[in-house]
């Protein structure tokens, strides 16, 4: 399952066909290995792609440890 903080508008997978179950607000999606994918190799990594409308607001998160170390990821 894939969740995201905006409407998804985008998922593949480059190596695998799969199958995309998404919510009506279309911010989740359940993916599954495609049955119809003739060509499927066990020997690759299973990799999700997908994009959100927020892709173009950046967002970041500030965490502050119990030693009062602090990490920004952006």
């Amino acid at each position: 399952m894939i969740k995201s903080q905006g409407p998804l508008s985008r998922l593949i997978s480059i190596n695998h066909g799969v199958d995309v179950s998404l919510a009506e607000n279309k911010q989740s999606a359940i993916i599954s290995l495609s049955k119809n994918d003739r060509h499927y190799v066990p020997n690759r990594d299973f990799v999700i792609l997908f994009r959100d409308e927020m892709v173009n607001n950046p967002t970041g998160l500030i965490k502050v440890g119990a030693g009062g170390d602090q990490a920004i990821s952006i």
